[in-house]
């Protein structure tokens, strides 16, 4: 759902969606830590969490599996 959220709002801008910032970098990261948390995969979900580094939620996601 967040990810068609995502493309709806960088086509109603008229932005490429690999030009939107983190679409490259930590989102990326940040979303496959939150796929790898729902499978209960939590040592991929928590290496996934490291690289998103300085985005708040992968922080807090992190502290919070531990």
């Amino acid at each position: 759902m967040q990810i068609a959220l995502f493309l709806a709002s960088a086509k109603a801008t008229n932005e490429r969606p690999d030009a939107i910032e983190g679409s490259n970098a930590f989102l990326s990261y940040y979303y496959a830590g939150q796929c790898r948390e729902k499978q209960h995969r939590m040592d991929e979900a928590k290496e996934f969490y490291r690289k998103a580094g300085h985005y708040e939620p992968a922080k807090e996601r992190l502290e919070r599996i531990g």
